[in-house]
């Protein structure tokens, strides 16, 4: 019963997300445009750009993401925070599984994935505009923890994958935003 209400509870949050993109919302900005810019140039093959256009720093992961589904949707939000959106189900899917590890709680997870379905205005801004580092560091974050639990614990098999997948994200996440310098020092702290 606490599986089937939580995949009720996540398809509730991705559907709110979803909802919201079709009424666009939250209103667009000039950072998600340049994303967008980048994304359209990569989809095009006309430019792969490393950083965020017009700074030497912040790299361009979600115009990567976003490129392929642009190339077949065209220019539109729509196509571009369709990532973001997938992004969110993928931090909520984590971070169901790190709180299944950490308590073996079917019905605090549904309790936690409940609370990630809605959240508060800057929060779901935060999920769903594809500005630059913002929707990847949630997902990325707890990918981070979980990684750290299994090393952490001994889980068996595959401890090379999981440190060489644990370097990868960590320096992934530090090419595409400096602000996620504490998701990945306090899980390098840990191991």
């Amino acid at each position: 019963m606490a599986g089937v209400l939580t995949a009720v509870a996540l398809l509730a949050g991705v559907g709110y997300r979803i909802t919201l993109l079709a009424f666009d919302a939250p209103p667009t900005n000039s950072d998600e445009a340049t994303m967008g810019l980048a994304a359209l140039h990569i989809a095009r093959g006309q430019d792969f750009p490393i950083w965020f256009y017009g700074q030497s720093y912040m790299g361009t992961l979600e115009a990567y993401l976003a490129a392929p589904v642009l190339a077949v949707t065209g220019p539109s939000v729509f196509g571009l925070r369709i990532v973001t959106v997938a992004l969110y189900a993928l931090f909520v899917l984590l971070a169901w599984r790190l709180t299944l590890r950490l308590t073996g709680d079917r019905w605090f997870a549904l309790l936690l994935v409940a609370l990630l379905a809605f959240g508060s205005d800057r929060i779901v801004k935060n999920q769903l505009i594809a500005g630059g580092g913002y929707p990847e560091m949630n997902p990325a974050g707890v990918a981070l923890a979980l990684l750290t639990y299994d090393l952490c614990t001994g889980r068996s098999g595959h401890r090379l994958p999981r440190w060489a997948a644990w370097g990868l994200l960590a320096g992934l996440m530090l090419w595409v935003d400096p602000l996620v310098l504490p998701y990945v020092a306090g899980p390098g702290a840990v191991l």
